[in-house]
């Protein structure tokens, strides 16, 4: 009894890595938005494969094994799996597709919080303000009236201080903050000097998805180059666009058969 117990406990161990690339392409295929534990998740996910491929070479030593016959089948699942993953986000135009539907399900939600926010804030000044998943501010950058610098928010500065220069108190904030969950977003920027709103939905792996809302619509050229150029996005309408932020590498383009199938399957004007 106990020898098998020991067996068993041995054949689990051995295919744990397996049930970890599972789960990764599960919360993949879901859509996971918790950045960091897309991020964590990936780590592991990359260290279990390592262990995957050493597994499978020595299991086919000896197939007559039963656990190595079952880290071969799990092996074949797992690419399976991958391979069907990879052919779904290939044949769907997964994030714009996304993009337009939740912007249609809020659309009054959001046009609530960008008058608000415009409402707040004072005339002639930058506001990028972002929250993170417990409520908490995750990134305040600030430009007030008259000012030329930007000024970035680190965890040794006063918060209030920054919020004040820009006409927002702690109300305020919390009704923003408030706002942007119902609307499930995690941060707004605006700044009347380009005469436009960008509102960031989420993250999607190191991506993050955001809305560019103009506060007119856009001139016959502007629509031209929409079109045209990758980097300007996905318009979605002659007053939406979808971005993709890739961080320090700032906007990055959609894949362009996503674009391409998005903008003949829906005609933004």
């Amino acid at each position: 009894m106990e020898n098998k117990k020991i067996d068993l406990f041995h054949g689990i161990w051995m295919l744990l890595p397996f049930f970890i690339i599972t789960l990764f392409i599960v919360i993949s295929w879901i859509d996971r938005e918790s950045f960091l534990m897309f991020f964590v998740l990936f780590m592991v996910a990359l260290t279990a494969g390592v262990a995957a491929i050493v597994l499978i070479i020595l299991a086919f030593r000896n197939m007559k094994n039963k656990w190595n016959k079952a880290i071969v089948i799990c092996g074949a699942f797992n690419i399976l799996f991958l391979g069907a993953y990879f052919f779904y986000h290939t044949t769907h135009s997964v994030f714009a597709e996304r993009m337009a539907k939740h912007y249609e399900n809020n659309k009054t939600g959001i046009e609530d919080l960008c008058n608000y926010f415009m409402n707040a804030i004072d005339d002639g000044c930058y506001v990028n303000l972002m929250f993170n998943e417990n409520d908490e501010i995750s990134k305040l950058v600030v430009r007030p009236v008259g000012g030329e610098d930007y000024i970035e928010w680190d965890y040794n500065s006063n918060t209030n201080s920054l919020l004040l220069l820009v006409g927002l108190n702690d109300e305020e904030v919390d009704n923003i903050q408030k706002k942007l969950k119902n609307v499930s977003c995690i941060g707004i920027c605006y700044s009347d000097k380009y005469d436009k709103i960008y509102l960031s939905w989420k993250y999607r792996g190191f991506d993050r998805l955001s809305y560019e809302l103009l506060n007119k619509p856009m001139t016959e050229e502007e629509k031209d180059k929409a079109l045209r150029c990758g980097e300007c996005g996905i318009p979605y309408n002659d007053q939406v666009i979808f971005h993709k932020y890739g961080g320090a590498i700032g906007y990055i383009d959609f894949p362009s058969e996503e674009r391409d199938k998005f903008l003949k399957k829906h005609q933004p004007w």
